[in-house]
């Protein structure tokens, strides 16, 4: 990457990227959904961006993702104030 601080090398070595290879629904849903015991004050596990590689709404389950209240409400609930 040529940003300002990038270390030239793989996003993914990038000290200040934080990635996680997981399920997605059960995590945030887990983490930042209604019956979490995550707490607002917790700012260090609130993100800056959340990038998620979403398939197309095709099937049955795909479906739910997109249709799911809590787990949209869980991305807006994981994002620091000013995140996106």
């Amino acid at each position: 990457s040529d940003l300002v601080g990038s270390s030239g090398g793989s996003c993914f070595d990038d000290k200040r990227a934080k990635v996680h290879f997981e399920d997605a629904f059960k995590y945030f849903i887990d983490r930042y959904g209604g019956n979490s015991t995550w707490s607002e004050q917790d700012d260090e596990e609130l993100f800056d961006v959340i990038i998620m590689d979403a398939c197309d709404p095709t099937d049955e389950f795909v479906d739910k993702l997109y249709k799911s209240s809590l787990f949209v409400q869980s991305f807006y609930n994981a994002l620091n104030e000013d995140g996106v």
